[in-house]
């Protein structure tokens, strides 16, 4: 008998999930709207461009340099620097 009632029991609390799914959902509305007020037109088409990307379920690559280029730009640094005993560039994944 007591099983029944404890499986009956009804938890009150479940509004408190919906809320604070809703409050998260809001927080990433304002501070996308946020993002969209600043007048900087080249992070407008990058954020327009990386939330077109992830609506369409394209993963998109931020812009920048490649591991690459950045190792062979340390490296050449570390040589120019006459740093070779002491420093290493290499790539680990």
């Amino acid at each position: 008998m007591r099983w029944r009632r404890e499986y009956g029991r009804e938890n009150l609390e479940r509004w408190l999930l919906t809320y604070a799914d809703l409050i998260t959902l809001l927080l990433a509305f304002f501070i996308m709207m946020y993002t969209l007020s600043i007048s900087d037109a080249q992070r407008f088409r990058s954020l327009s461009k990386e939330l077109g990307n992830i609506f369409t379920g394209e993963i998109g690559r931020a812009p920048g340099e490649g591991l690459l280029d950045l190792k062979e730009r340390v490296s050449s640094y570390i040589k120019e620097k006459g740093l070779e005993g002491w420093v290493r560039a290499m790539i680990d994944e």
